[in-house]
This record gives C-alpha cells, sequence and structure tokens, in this order.
C-alpha cells in the first residue's frame, strides 16, 4: 500500500513592515520558497520598494527555490551497499611522495640527457673541425 502525503500550500504570514529587513531575511525567504509576491505581502511592501530591494547586488537575479513534494513518501528497501573505501590520510601522502620522486627522476632523467646531447653536439664538433681538443 502506497500512503500519499497531501500537498501543502506554503502560506505567508503578514506582518507589519519591519524597521530593517535584510538581504540574509530576504536569501532565507527565498530558500523557503517564498517568491518575490510573497515577500512583498510578507513585509507588506509596496511593489516599487519591492523592486528597489531586489537591485541589491546580493539579491540581484535571485529566485526563491521550488521545493517540490513528491506525494507518496519514496523508500530505498534495496540491500545493496555501494563499496566505498575511505582514503586515509597516509595513502595521500603516499601517492604525493610517488609523484615527487617522479617528477624528480623526470628532471634527472632531462638532465642526462642534455648532458649526453651536449657531449655528442661536442664530438660531433671535434670531428667535422678535424682535431681533438682534448689534447
Amino acid at each position: 500500500m502506497i500512503e500519499t502525503v497531501q500537498a501543502v500550500e506554503t502560506s505567508v504570514e503578514t506582518m507589519k513592515t519591519p524597521q530593517t529587513i535584510t538581504t540574509t531575511m530576504i536569501l532565507a525567504d527565498l530558500d523557503n520558497g517564498i517568491d518575490r509576491p510573497g515577500i512583498k505581502a510578507k513585509y507588506d511592501l509596496e511593489a516599487w520598494e519591492l523592486t528597489e530591494m531586489f537591485k541589491h547586488p546580493v539579491l540581484k537575479g535571485k529566485k526563491a527555490s521550488r521545493k517540490r513534494k513528491m506525494s507518496f513518501t519514496f523508500v530505498d528497501d534495496s540491500n545493496t551497499t555501494p563499496n566505498i573505501t575511505p582514503v586515509s590520510q597516509t595513502d595521500l601522502e603516499e601517492v604525493i611522495d610517488e609523484v615527487e620522486i617522479e617528477k624528480y627522476n623526470d628532471e634527472q632523467t632531462m638532465a642526462m640527457e642534455q648532458e649526453i646531447e651536449d657531449r655528442m653536439r661536442a664530438e660531433s664538433e671535434e670531428y667535422s673541425t678535424g682535431f681533438d681538443t682534448q689534447s
């Protein structure tokens, strides 16, 4: 048997316009699904006041979040659990050490290759000039 949950209308309590309305208050209302007309009604604001408020950089372009409720309770009754193995700090440190060693080895290999190229270039120059500079 599926039990259904009846959709609940979000009503907005109107209040006398407070002396101070903060951006945090408005953002909280938007997160709770209260749209601009709802905010206007909640704080008993005039349309131009609401417009001016939403020109603020923090509120500009913000919209109420849509909180859609399913008409039933959905439950995962499967017994499968994903095999997630946690990564420990020591595992991460080992990987970092391996990467640093590879980087060092790459630098050493590049230096050796450069030295070999330099020696080969020097030998080819000696050969092409016809005399040995080491004697």
